[in-house]
């Protein structure tokens, strides 16, 4: 189901088989669940840290909804595994355009620039992760991260030969250090029966904090 930001409130809560739960709905949460998801902690790891950040003392029985809702707030609205027309082919593996751990100080810089936002002294229930991802994805090309973010991700074919190779220095240097894709790191946490089962084990064994 699309969800408009324009014409609904942003969601603070989420319903799992007829009941709301609260969740931390704010930027930093998401923020850390996607570092989260590119570290080094085992899959079953990050997801009982994930919905612990998402859902606090509150996480759902039913796990696999929960793991659903957490990722259908992740991607602002889109429904998980939902193809559009024409993507039934097999895709090439989406270029990561961003990182949040590497890329901290250049998306604090381009939010002050941009919008006067200071990312430091603004609270995470101040603006909503919808909001930060709206704004975060408009960036102008007149920041570095906009910059950056062309240089990681665009098409070279077309382009001069000295075009190219200024973007492959760009790339370079601005690489990112483990390049799997978000899509990818999805696929990951939810292919895996057996894992959801030991985090439904885990959460009925002990109280998550």
């Amino acid at each position: 189901m699309w969800y408009s930001c324009l014409s609904k409130r942003l969601p603070e809560d989420v319903e799992i088989d007829g009941r709301k739960y609260g969740i931390r709905f704010g930027y930093r949460t998401m923020i850390a669940i996607e570092i989260l998801m590119y570290s080094h902690v085992s899959d079953e790891n990050k997801m009982l840290q994930s919905l612990n950040l998402f859902y606090g003392n509150d996480i759902p029985e039913n796990i696999d909804e929960a793991i659903n809702k957490l990722l259908w707030f992740h991607s602002c609205g889109e429904e998980n595994g939902q193809e559009k027309e024409g993507e039934n082919k097999p895709k090439r593996q989406q270029k990561r355009a961003y990182d949040f751990k590497q890329d901290a100080t250049m998306i604090y810089a381009a939010f002050i620039q941009q919008y006067g936002i200071n990312l430091h002294s603004i609270s995470s229930n101040e603006l909503h992760w919808w909001e930060f991802s709206a704004l975060f994805g408009n960036l102008s090309d007149d920041t570095k991260m906009a910059k950056v973010m062309y240089w990681r991700t665009c098409d070279l074919s077309g382009m001069s030969k000295a075009e190219q190779r200024y973007i492959r220095k760009m790339r370079n240097i601005f690489a990112i250090k483990e390049d799997v894709s978000m899509d990818t790191q999805a696929k990951l946490i939810q292919r895996n029966a057996d894992m959801v089962g030991y985090i439904r084990r885990r959460y009925r064994e002990c109280a998550i904090e």
